[in-house]
């Protein structure tokens, strides 16, 4: 559909999902959608319970702030604010919630910023009553030191832990060294090989188990590379092999031929690899049920 997912943010989010309009220059751009209901610039923003574990007390407590003093200005005019506990401040952090409040900063900085009042004034958040708040009084503001921002590798692992899945890029972009070598074809280029056999790496979104009218099972499987959904069939001799590897939110290198199934570009998959990956959070996608049915 074309619709971006954007970030969390402590000045934009409500408690749910919500559209709004997408300012970036490429969304601008697009000619009007000939469908009333949905605009080619329309945006879905995370809301604040998409956060996992954040506190439904600390999210009602920034969105009544907003309601009545308007924006955040700052990372210390929130935590003036708002009574931010040590542990919804590091998810808010790590979900990047709070970069709109400090565009000169990166995450490293914004995480050590907050941190460092609670060092600098332990005694006088003890004497408040407000232990375990990042900073919940007024002081001093603390400039953060030259520190390097979180390379990809740790960015993204924060956003599959604290949204629940990866919002800003593809999950398939934490596997590209491992993959760089490997003669594969993208889904977009699926039609140009059909009848060929051909390697393919995806990542499992939704897998369905079906008995065949010889009793034997197999599953369809549809994957997801940074160019396309794609549909695959794992037939029971190919299922055997591979059933113990197949499993949601999980990526793969596939190899089998490109067929046209009633219309459908279809893989027939002949083997599953997983070797090339290392394991990672099942968190980063969301998970679809697995049904059984006969055919």
């Amino acid at each position: 559909m074309g619709i971006r997912v954007l970030l969390p943010d402590v000045n934009r989010s409500a408690f749910h999902y919500q559209a709004e309009d997408d300012q970036t220059p490429e969304s601008i751009q697009l000619p009007p959608s000939e469908s009333p209901r949905i605009r080619p610039w329309m945006a879905i923003r995370v809301g604040f319970m998409q956060i996992k574990g954040l506190n439904k007390k600390t999210i009602q407590a920034i969105l009544n702030k907003r309601n009545q003093g308007g924006p955040f200005r700052s990372l210390q005019d929130l935590l003036e604010r708002v009574p931010v506990p040590e542990g919804d401040g590091t998810l808010l952090i790590k979900s990047g919630a709070l970069d709109c409040l400090e565009p000169s900063l990166n995450r490293s900085q914004i995480m050590w910023t907050p941190f460092a009042h609670v060092r600098s004034h332990s005694t006088v958040v003890q004497k408040q009553g407000t232990t375990g708040h990042l900073f919940a009084f007024h002081g001093t503001d603390y400039p953060a030191p030259p520190l390097k921002d979180y390379d990809l590798k740790t960015q993204l692992p924060h956003q599959a832990e604290t949204p629940g899945f990866l919002i800003s890029t593809h999950p398939l972009t934490l596997y590209e060294p491992r993959v760089k070598g490997l003669q594969y074809i993208p889904a977009k280029d699926m039609e140009k090989h059909l009848g060929k056999d051909v390697t393919m790496v995806g990542w499992c979104i939704t897998s369905r188990t079906v008995i065949t009218t010889h009793e034997e099972l197999m599953e369809f499987v549809s994957f997801e590379d940074t160019t396309a959904i794609f549909r695959t069939n794992i037939f029971p001799q190919a299922f055997r092999r591979s059933v113990h590897l197949i499993d949601l939110d999980e990526p793969f290198v596939l190899r089998g031929r490109v067929t046209d199934d009633h219309g459908c570009v279809t893989l027939n998959v002949s083997h599953v690899d997983t070797r090339l990956f290392y394991k990672i959070s099942k968190r980063q996608s969301m998970h679809f049920p697995a049904q059984t049915e006969a055919t």
